[in-house]
């Protein structure tokens, strides 16, 4: 049930990093796709067209280069982080940095966590991701007993002494986990800084509605670009392929729950779909009855197909989805 506390049949164990192995590859492949496409548009020219002298050679061969760097960044990456949470208490587990606390001797733990971020344009200044572990000592022993710790020793507001603040980057994905942990072994002591979002939640209809009008417009528009395809020409087709390739990755996001893929589809969706459909009625506002049969009929199919896609995007400002979106990087 939403709001339902699921407690954790035995110790946590979370490993703290930014960056995931599904983030390196992703990245390595959009700029080999790039840079593909690039090679290919250089190398074939269009039909009696001559290839290209050498600026898209070069620029295609750089961008697979750098496809090749977030690989070997991924494998001289730093040891990594880990974080228990038990019925002791806490423990952390770093190289060179390792500490030990019991519940007993802290009188609050406080787990701080803003929402994700959804990548959308605004005006105000964006405030950073912050998700943090603050820990409150029950007296002042506590200092002289973990001098391990004295680099999270901070100046507490409001409170006699110091606290002990761990940051934990941005690992939105272990919210729920530890939110859940810290409820069940940390009973009275623990305190939390952040939303508590339902546990639970299915798919919205919105989302599946907006996944499927995104889908019809990026079709018909890739199929207009595409069709007729011209004889012999690589570039259309490797070009096409890529960015197929990047639409469907992206609406699979969308569909997993992302809040970084739905905050930017609700934005472009809006954007594109509202652009397309002003484009098309001013322009059978201005031509009237002069428009022939073909401009009717790409009217006939543009003003559905942009009045979906603009309702795909306003579709995914509803509160339910960013409620599952939340819960589904919070790893609730």
């Amino acid at each position: 049930m939403p709001g339902e506390t699921i407690f954790p049949p035995r110790p946590l164990s979370v490993t703290v990093a930014n960056v995931r192995y599904r983030h390196v590859v992703t990245l390595s492949l959009v700029l080999g796709g790039i840079g593909l496409a690039v090679l290919a548009a250089a190398l074939t020219g269009g039909p009696g067209e001559p290839g290209d002298s050498g600026g898209g050679t070069t620029v295609g061969l750089v961008l697979l280069a750098l496809a090749l760097v977030p690989p070997v960044l991924w494998r001289m990456r730093p040891p990594p982080r880990r974080l228990l949470i038990d019925g002791d208490g806490l423990r952390w587990d770093e190289p060179g940095d390792a500490w030990a606390v019991t519940w007993r001797e802290l009188r609050k733990v406080t787990f701080s966590y803003t929402r994700p971020d959804t990548s959308q344009p605004r005006r105000a200044p964006v405030t950073p991701p912050r998700i943090e572990l603050v820990l409150s000592p029950a007296d002042g022993a506590f200092r002289d007993a973990h001098p391990e710790m004295e680099h999270l020793a901070e100046d507490s507001q409001g409170e006699p002494g110091v606290v002990y603040r761990l940051r934990l980057g941005n690992v939105h994905r272990h919210v729920g986990p530890i939110d859940d942990a810290l409820t069940a072994f940390a009973a009275g002591k623990y305190e939390r800084d952040g939303r508590d979002v339902p546990r639970g939640l299915r798919r919205p209809w919105a989302v599946v509605l907006s996944v499927a009008l995104t889908s019809a417009f990026s079709v018909v528009a890739f199929g207009a670009a595409l069709w007729p395809p011209r004889e012999g020409d690589a570039a259309d087709a490797a070009m096409g392929s890529f960015w197929t390739a990047v639409v469907v990755a992206w609406l699979v996001r969308v569909w997993a729950g992302g809040t970084l893929a739905i905050g930017f589809l609700r934005w472009a969706a809006t954007f594109v779909g509202g652009a397309f459909l002003v484009v098309l009625l001013l322009t059978a506002l201005m031509l009237g009855g002069d428009l022939d049969g073909p401009g009717l009929a790409r009217l006939a199919f543009g003003v559905p197909l942009s009045t979906g896609l603009l309702l795909s995007g306003l579709l995914l400002k509803r509160g339910e989805v960013r409620d599952w979106s939340e819960a589904r990087v919070q790893g609730r």
